[in-house]
Formats: C-alpha cells, sequence, structure tokens
C-alpha cells in the first residue's frame, strides 16, 4: 500500500530534510508513489512535539515485500529568518531501524532568501545544506524556487542521486508534486496539511 524511497523528519521538499518544521497544531499527511509500480509507495503522517520537536510516522510499501513501519525524531534548535540567519535542525530518521535504509542521524541548515517582485514578495526561495550519516553519508543539498504564488521548482541531491520537479500548491494546506530521479524515473506526491 505505501514506500518507494525512504522519508526524513523534519519538512523537506522532495525526500532530504530542510530546517522547516510542522508548526504547533498542524499535522501533515502525505504519499510519494511510482506511477509505473502503483503498488510501491512511502506514507508519512508528521506531527509538531511542543515548540521545537518533531515525529514523523513511516509506512513503507514495496511489490513482493512485508510493509515496514518507522518514526522518525527531530529537533528545531534555530528557526530560519529570511534573508537573515539560517535554520538548523538535527534528526534522526527511522529511529527503530525498521525501513531498507535503516537508522540514520543528520544535521541540516536552511537559508531563506526573500524575493522581490509583485507575485513572490511574500514567498522566500530556500538554499538546505546538511551531512549526516546512514542514508545521509555525506553532504546533500536541497532547494526551492518559487514561480508562482502555486507553482515551485524542486531539486535535491544527496551524492547518490539528483532529483528535481515541480510542485503545484492549488491551496496553502494542499502539495501535488511531479519529481523526477536519477535512474528511477518519475514519481508523484500527494501532501496534506491539516490545521487545528
Amino acid at each position: 500500500m505505501l514506500g518507494f524511497c525512504a522519508s526524513a523528519s523534519a519538512d523537506r521538499n522532495i525526500d532530504l530534510p530542510t530546517a522547516r518544521k510542522v508548526l504547533r497544531n498542524t499535522y501533515k499527511v502525505g504519499a510519494l508513489w511510482n506511477p509505473q509500480s502503483p503498488r510501491s509507495a512511502n506514507g508519512y503522517l508528521r506531527a509538531p512535539v511542543l515548540d521545537a520537536g518533531e515525529i514523523e510516522f513511516q509506512a513503507v510499501q514495496r511489490p513482493g515485500r512485508q510493509n515496514k513501519y518507522g518514526f522518525s525524531a527531530a529537533y528545531q534548535f534555530a528557526v530560519p529568518l529570511v534573508d537573515t540567519a539560517p535554520g538548523l535542525m538535527a534528526g534522526i530518521e527511522d529511529v527503530s531501524n525498521a525501513t531498507s535504509e535503516g537508522r540514520s542521524a543528520y544535521a541540516v541548515l536552511t537559508y531563506r532568501i526573500g524575493l522581490d517582485g509583485d507575485y513572490l514578495g511574500e514567498i522566500p526561495a530556500e538554499l538546505s545544506v546538511g551531512f549526516g550519516s546512514g542514508r545521509f553519508r555525506g553532504v546533500f543539498l536541497g532547494f526551492m524556487l518559487p514561480v508562482t504564488p502555486q507553482w515551485r521548482i524542486v531539486a535535491e541531491n544527496d551524492f547518490r542521486a539528483s532529483q528535481a520537479g515541480i510542485e503545484f500548491r492549488p491551496h496553502r494546506d494542499v502539495q501535488l508534486q511531479w519529481i523526477f530521479r536519477e535512474q528511477q524515473g518519475s514519481r508523484l506526491g500527494a501532501f496534506y496539511t491539516v490545521r487545528l
């Protein structure tokens, strides 16, 4: 039912974490799947813990394999401030060591760059740089560039593979993605933020 790739706690552009987190009284649910193999998907539920913490529950499904479930935890040391200071977040993905990617620790900085213009004045671009162990061995990079308030270009590289795509936000709480990953083809993503 759900798993095509591993997921990371902390909000992300595609798969790699950023220094953004879900806010208090919000929950984020989502899934990424491969349209060429619809029975292969990755799903998650992300929730805040007090003001600076975050946990994520993951479900991974691949054809012919048993479903796997795990959870991740992250802590935000600094909030990214547009054009002023980067945010800092650290976490452990797959704390339970249940998925094929295994337990992985990381730290990530995210710098938000304010954009001028009639359409993008309130939506900053983001550049994230992180490092870690396990799946995050070495340095990883992420980038998000808003084109309009509804459309964004997203890209990542974890030095194993690059991926990039487009994101459409028809509503502030809904994200739809079409992602192209090196040597794996395209994936589709759907995400919803629940605000209480």
